[in-house]
């Protein structure tokens, strides 16, 4: 496997584990009854610190974190929000394709922009290990 196909690789596996850290503690907050817009913010942040960490020691394997890689990514995330937000608009809009569905076909996308822009921008830092 080609060092570029396993840290892909790594990159989705982490993206998922950190959506299941997401949603399973807006599941257990909502089940114990915190408010609704309350459990899902404190679950987004949750997955969102954990995928950082997790792409920075794992998929990038770089040394120190630093201020400049954690502003580069939530820069990410909001470019990959306003791709995804994009994608859903003009499917809605030319084709009438329901929003489940345009956030569905968004997903690969923002998979390669994240994974391009994480593998080449945030994380660039020359302290990788790997």
């Amino acid at each position: 496997m080609t060092e570029t196909l396993r840290r892909f690789t790594t990159f989705i596996l982490v993206g998922g584990f950190s959506a299941l850290i997401d949603v399973g503690l807006v599941g257990l907050l909502l089940y114990a009854h915190f408010p609704d817009m309350a459990s899902v913010t404190i679950g987004f942040l949750a997955g969102v610190i954990a995928n950082y960490i997790l792409h920075a020691k794992v998929t990038f394997q770089v040394t120190s974190m630093t201020a400049g890689s954690i502003t580069r990514y939530l820069t990410v995330l909001f470019i990959n929000y306003l791709i995804t937000v994009g994608i859903i608009q003009i499917l809605s809009i030319v084709f009438e394709t329901p929003t489940l569905v345009g956030k569905i076909i968004s997903l690969p996308i923002i998979a390669i922009v994240g994974f391009t822009l994480s593998r080449y921008w945030v994380f660039r830092e020359t302290n990788h290990r790997g």
